[in-house]
C-alpha cells in the first residue's frame, strides 16, 4: 500500500508539477484539497439550512401579519427576504421564533419611514 502511495504521489508529482510544497518540501495538495471540500460541503449544508430558515421567516411573518390583523402585502417577498438577512446578521439563525422575526419587521418598517 505505501508503495503504491508512493508511486500515486510521483506520479502526481510528475504531471504536476506546480502546486503547494511547504517548507518541509511536503506536498501540501491533498490537504488543501480536502480542506477546500469540508468548506464546500459546509456550503451545501448553510444552503439547505438557509432555505428552511427563510421558509420559518415567511411562516412567521404571515403568523404575525395575521395576528395583528394585517393582509399579506404585495411586497411581502421583499420583506421576507429584508427579515432573512437581517436574522442572520444579528439573531441565532440556528432557531427562529416570533421575536426575531418581530423585531427584523420592526427594522424594516423603520427603514421606511
Amino acid at each position: 500500500m505505501e508503495k503504491d502511495l508512493k508511486g500515486l504521489k510521483k506520479l502526481w508529482n510528475s504531471r504536476n508539477p506546480h502546486h503547494d510544497i511547504d517548507q518541509e518540501g511536503q506536498d501540501r495538495f491533498w490537504e488543501t484539497a480536502h480542506l477546500v471540500f469540508e468548506e464546500y460541503l459546509k456550503f451545501l449544508n448553510a444552503s439547505e439550512n438557509n432555505n428552511k430558515l427563510k421558509d420559518d421567516v415567511e411562516w412567521q411573518l404571515i403568523s404575525l401579519w395575521s395576528k395583528i390583523g394585517m393582509d399579506t402585502p404585495n411586497n411581502y417577498e421583499d420583506i421576507v427576504q429584508y427579515c432573512f438577512e437581517d436574522i442572520l446578521d444579528t439573531a441565532s439563525p440556528l432557531e427562529v421564533n416570533s421575536e426575531n422575526v418581530a423585531v427584523a419587521f420592526r427594522r424594516w418598517v423603520e427603514s421606511k419611514i
